[in-house]
């Protein structure tokens, strides 16, 4: 099977998942799942060298292994060591590459048709992407003639009912009765 090269790790997930479970436990338990990830199929139940690949002795491997079976972590069967969870999110990733994939095809398969082809089938023709942009939508829906008119900052500040500056109020000047205008934008 295609070697997996990365995996969905949710923290919260793991730590209430290893709850309970001692730090040797924890580390071998780690250190299966990321030999089925890397596999991608249950791992032959070999102790002498499981342990070696978990960097433990085999009976202190066997002594982890019989508690991650007993807490349902891992699944000890005829195929060999498994775990549920993994075996779900390969799953999840073989279906969306699937998608993926079907998808790609579909797109190449479009793009790829002669003109007689495109006029006897003008559903699968591709359009233009200039044909498809949508027409100058004003700022102010209200009076589109007005804003066609406006300047691009009026149109802004209407659409947002903001009151324009004067010049002398935009230069940090006085307005016409001598006090500094004040505008709350917010």
């Amino acid at each position: 099977m295609k070697q997996v090269k990365w995996i969905p790790f949710y923290h919260g997930d793991w730590l209430a998942g290893v709850a309970g479970l001692t730090a040797h436990e924890t580390g071998v338990y780690i250190q299966l799942l990321m030999l089925m990830y890397e596999k991608g199929e249950p791992l032959a139940a070999s102790n002498a060298y499981l342990a070696r690949k978990c960097g433990t002795t085999p009976a202190r491997f066997r002594a982890a292994l019989e508690a991650l079976t007993q807490a349902g972590k891992i699944i000890c069967d005829d195929k060999g060591l498994w775990n549920l969870r993994a075996q779900e999110e390969m799953a999840r990733r073989r279906l969306k590459s699937q998608t993926a994939k079907n998808s790609a095809d579909q797109r190449w398969r479009g793009g790829n048709q002669t003109d007689a082809e495109k006029v006897e089938n003008p559903k699968s023709q591709r359009s233009d992407p200039k044909d498809q942009r949508k027409p100058a939508q004003t700022l102010n829906p209200r009076d589109a003639n007005a804003a066609k008119s406006q300047s691009p900052r009026d149109a802004i500040l209407d659409s947002y009912k903001i009151p324009p500056l004067s010049p002398q109020s935009e230069s940090g000047g006085q307005s016409e009765g001598g006090a500094a205008k004040q505008f709350e934008i917010f």
